[in-house]
């Protein structure tokens, strides 16, 4: 016997499984071979009761005396189709036949709404849980930024002492120490002066950027530095 259309819903769903059943039981062997009836009967069976009990709890002024009718209609007539397979499938199968396809029926439906629980209670820790680990990408994020901001504000506070310690200082005067090497020196602002050796021959900056310190006292004669590093070697 071929399944019962899913496009069926209600009491069509249970009329179209009474009539299958009917036609299938006489030749069916057990249970099993108008099972997929049994399924559709009583889905339809609950589809009717639900619809029913959705009326009763939610009726207005609104629904019309027709609408109220055909559902109680629908739910009476659910329920002696219902009756009617049970007194056929038990005269063919056994007493109890029915009772027994009904409750596994009912457990079935049970484990079934508790997976779907279990599956939308799944679904809500894996969002929580993904959100969670948004936050605490953004919290890294976010420490990260001010850890570079102010490393960078640092280092841009220390280029810039660096740089203000710095003035040009121009050559003054060079003298030959010996055949192979050479002292110059050379002065900038704030009282700066410094020494460089450079060996005979080698080019000579004529100003660079050297170190220098407030309020350094005045340098000496250059002549007399000279002199002194001569004597010194």
């Amino acid at each position: 016997m071929e399944p019962i259309s899913t496009a069926l819903a209600g009491i069509a769903l249970v009329k179209a499984s009474v009539d299958g059943i009917k036609s299938a039981i006489g030749t069916a062997k057990d249970v099993r071979d108008i099972a997929s009836q049994l399924d559709s009967l009583l889905t339809g069976h609950s589809q009717v009761q639900k619809q029913a009990a959705k009326k009763t709890s939610g009726f207005s002024n609104f629904d019309s005396l027709g609408s109220a009718a055909s559902e109680a209609i629908d739910k009476k007539l659910a329920e002696e189709a219902l009756y009617e397979m049970q007194v056929l499938i038990d005269m063919r199968f056994g007493h109890g036949t029915f009772a027994g396809i009904k409750q596994e029926y009912q457990r079935r439906l049970k484990a079934q709404r508790e997976e779907e629980q279990r599956q939308r209670q799944l679904r809500a820790k894996q969002r929580a849980e993904m959100v969670e680990n948004m936050w605490v990408v953004l919290i890294v994020l976010a420490v990260a930024t001010v850890v570079v901001v102010i490393g960078l504000a640092a280092w841009m506070a220390s280029a810039s002492d660096w740089s203000n310690d710095l003035t040009t200082c121009r050559l003054v005067k060079c003298m030959q120490l010996d055949k192979a090497q050479e002292v110059c020196v050379y002065r900038g602002a704030h009282n700066t002066q410094e020494t460089l050796f450079f060996n005979r021959g080698e080019w000579k900056p004529r100003e660079y950027l050297c170190q220098w310190q407030v309020d350094q006292p005045p340098p000496p004669n250059v002549y007399d530095v000279l002199k002194a590093i001569k004597e010194s070697q």
